[in-house]
């Protein structure tokens, strides 16, 4: 039974077992992707619906964005404005535009100053991020999505904690409202 849960342990990477005269059992440091797969994992098994997923992000990057705007950097504030620059450049490439948007929203945590917060988020990218990378676009959705980052950018500038958290909010809530009126939403499992 020892043997077993063991062997458990170091399948899900966190134990090494190491064999001979230096062997034994070692503790991993434990890193995002096995975060990550941990909560994909769950999530498959668990059939979590898709509005649990987008309530969930609105709560967690609003949260990011309202730390934000009275924690910033120069330079985050930089960074996110440059991010928007280069999205509104994008409209008319959507895959690089998907791309550029998940660096913003990255941008946006990572500007919270807060390790946990920024860490949970990278760990959770794939799950958080996987849709939108697969969609079809229209030009006004990417217009939309452009001044959406803008109202966020300039909340957080501002130092308007309320303000960027709903900004944020609102903009998942229109990216999930646009993925079911474009009938794009992944099947969920009754």
């Amino acid at each position: 039974m020892i043997r077993e849960a063991l062997q458990h342990l170091s399948q899900s990477g966190l134990i090494e077992i190491r064999q001979g005269a230096k062997g034994g059992v070692y503790a991993r440091q434990v890193g995002y992707e096995l975060l990550a797969r941990s909560l994909d994992n769950l999530i498959a098994s668990n059939r979590i619906p898709h509005a649990s997923l987008i309530e969930v992000r609105q709560e967690i990057e609003g949260y990011g964005a309202d730390l934000a705007a009275t924690r910033r950097t120069d330079d985050d504030l930089a960074d996110m404005e440059a991010s928007v620059e280069r999205t509104s450049g994008m409209v008319e490439r959507p895959r690089q535009f998907a791309e550029e948007n998940i660096r913003f929203h990255l941008l946006v945590v990572q500007a919270s100053n807060n390790a946990i917060l920024s860490a949970l988020v990278r760990a959770m990218r794939k799950l958080f991020f996987a849709e939108t990378t697969e969609l079809h676009y229209d030009l006004d959705a990417l217009q939309a999505a452009v001044e959406a980052h803008r109202k966020v950018v300039e909340a957080i500038r501002m130092g308007d904690a309320p303000r960027a958290r709903t900004a944020m909010g609102a903009h998942i809530g229109a990216f999930d409202e646009y993925v079911s009126r474009t009938h794009q939403r992944r099947e969920e499992a009754p």
